[in-house]
């Protein structure tokens, strides 16, 4: 049996790329991306006022999410954008829920199907920095074993579908 001690020339090739952001090509049209930056822990884009609900998100959704707020003139849900799972902050999260004392619906929001996304991990995490009186919501996909719909019509139906759930409309 012969080893092989000549590697092809593949194998020489310098296999370094450049730096990419991997970033959502939505996010980067998006007009507020450079105001609001990329939040490691969490935060919000807008004030804390009276806001009665209180919209938890990560990644992409975000972004549906302030657009769908903008468009319906909704003055009603607040966006909180929560980027760090683990270590879960806890203690800055129960500070900005604190922060909207009229907010009685938390709404966990994903664009992920449930049994996919977040949602089974952070549920637990979120009953436990709820302030009294505020009841924990999920507003996405159902339940499925693919991962996505594979139809742009479906996407875009289930997209509209979640975003009127968790605005409450």
């Amino acid at each position: 049996m012969e080893m092989r001690t000549k590697a092809g020339p593949r194998a020489r090739k310098s296999t370094s790329s450049p730096n990419r952001a991997r970033t959502p090509g939505t996010a980067l049209r998006q007009s507020f991306t450079a105001q609001e930056g990329l939040l490691r822990t969490i935060g919000s884009i807008i004030t804390p006022t009276l806001w009665y609900r209180v919209l938890l998100c990560s990644g992409k959704v975000f972004y549906d999410l302030a657009a769908a707020r903008e468009e319906r003139k909704d003055s009603a849900a607040a966006i909180v954008r929560v980027e760090q799972m683990y270590p879960f902050p806890d203690e800055a999260l129960r500070r900005i829920l604190a922060s909207y004392p009229g907010a009685r619906d938390v709404v966990w929001v994903q664009e992920e199907s449930k049994n996919m996304g977040a949602w089974t991990f952070i549920s637990r995490l979120l009953e436990e920095v709820l302030p009294a009186g505020a009841v924990l919501r999920y507003a996405g996909r159902a339940p499925s074993a693919a991962v996505a719909t594979g139809n742009a019509g479906v996407h875009k139906r289930e997209l509209a579908a979640l975003l009127a759930e968790a605005l409450g409309r």
